[in-house]
């Protein structure tokens, strides 16, 4: 994203530049600090991730709000990292199965969800998967859960799993 031109919104009708957020970075984080619920929604996709880390900390940010984020494909993925650096969200298990099934999530922060997801939440990101990793270990981890023995890992060949 070109945080000098702003965020881009793709749209059925086409693709949309949103204007740059016009204030300095420190007054929108401190904006974030104090935030009614009406400037949630614009803070929450604000190109710079300190502001988005900054309104996670807010006591009057819910989980709906921190749901459209986490599932949102205008979200930077700086600010999906924030998310899932986030104790308090990242313990509520629908911003975890948001996070993993949102494209724009970083593929390492993906993987590391997988193991905590529901065999029915962990299938629907594995049929919906855009990357090869993610659908490998999310098929590895369902062979294994179902009780399939010596199912290797991604990425390790069937000769090497020790017997």
């Amino acid at each position: 994203m070109d945080t000098a031109i702003g965020p881009r919104i793709e749209t059925a009708l086409g693709v949309y530049l949103l204007p740059r957020p016009k204030e300095p970075v420190g007054y929108r984080i401190s904006l974030a600090r104090r935030a009614l619920a009406g400037v949630f929604e614009r803070l929450l996709l604000d190109p710079d991730a300190r502001v988005v880390r900054t309104l996670l900390g807010n006591s009057r940010l819910t989980e709906a709000e921190v749901l459209k984020l986490a599932a949102s494909c205008r979200a930077s993925p700086e600010a999906l990292m924030a998310v899932a650096q986030d104790d308090r969200w990242i313990a509520r298990y629908p911003v975890k199965v948001a996070l993993a099934s949102n494209p724009a999530t970083p593929t390492r922060i993906v993987l590391g969800l997988l193991p905590y997801l529901m065999r029915q939440d962990l299938r629907d990101v594995s049929a919906a998967a855009s990357r090869s990793e993610v659908r490998n270990q999310a098929t590895f981890l369902l062979k294994r859960w179902s009780g399939l023995q010596d199912v290797p890992p991604p990425g390790r060949d069937p000769v090497d799993i020790e017997h």
